[in-house]
């Protein structure tokens, strides 16, 4: 497989005949960087054998094809630069090896549904969270979108909030216990099996929704959250609390 360097050839439109060519199923690569280009037509499908899709600088392009869908291939989509893109389409869940889609914060891009989002490859949950920081937003709220995971890698430590009830996660990811200013977290009502110990880094937590979950126990550092006021497990499988919860001085809702 061999690439295709179609870098500033003015093109304007990539029209089904191009994709007539017989040596483009085989083709790993195909870039169309710094073109006029307004549009690609769906039978891009046929590149069967594409990985990397650079469309950089392409400040004219304004929809992406849902035909790339069939690129199961597909690992970069490059889109930066691609002022006019306001959304992607939700077939683009359905690349699965797709890794890498790099793109600027400031685009107003919008991502499909999230509910679609969360089948699709790590990439999308990438730009998921990338949107999310780029938006500087101090509230996460995500219930019932049916997630089974939390995209939190590139999301701000600066949430105050985040709320990702009746969805389907079975953990919650490590680096939310080292973000200093949440105060909220309800996850109640998903897949949890249980709780780090490392909930005690949450110093200033007030509120912890976990109702509704598999928790069989609560580690011993929820002690060490001195402003908890509400704490909520109920219909989990705890039948017993740790004694530090005594020193959580602030509480005054258990459930």
């Amino acid at each position: 497989a061999k690439p295709i360097d179609l870098q500033e050839f003015g093109i304007m439109h990539l029209r089904d005949h191009f994709f007539n060519l017989p040596f483009l199923p085989f083709m790993s690569s195909l870039n169309l960087g710094h073109n006029p280009l307004e549009s690609i037509s769906g039978s891009i499908s046929k590149m069967y054998s594409l990985s990397l899709l650079n469309l950089e600088c392409c400040d004219r392009l304004s929809y992406l094809p849902d035909e790339l869908a069939a690129l199961s291939d597909l690992q970069v989509l490059d889109i930066r630069g691609c002022k006019q893109l306001k959304r992607l389409p939700a077939s683009l869940c359905q690349c699965k090896k797709l890794s890498r889609v790099p793109f600027d914060d400031d685009t107003g891009l919008q991502l499909p549904e999230l509910s679609v989002v969360s089948r699709g490859g790590p990439a999308i949950r990438r730009l998921l969270a990338g949107l999310s920081a780029a938006l500087a937003s101090r509230a996460l709220d995500i219930p019932s979108c049916g997630i089974t995971f939390l995209p939190l890698d590139q999301l701000p430590m600066t949430l105050v909030r985040i709320n990702v009830s009746s969805n389907y996660i079975s953990e919650l990811p490590d680096a939310i216990w080292d973000w200093p200013m949440l105060e909220h977290v309800d996850a109640s009502f998903n897949r949890l099996s249980g709780l780090k110990e490392t909930v005690g880094h949450l110093e200033q937590l007030q509120r912890l929704n976990l109702a509704g979950n598999l928790i069989p126990s609560l580690p011993t550092t929820v002690g060490y959250l001195g402003k908890l006021q509400i704490l909520n497990v109920s219909s989990n499988r705890i039948f017993e609390l740790p004694w530090t919860l005594s020193r959580c001085t602030s509480l005054r809702h258990l459930n």
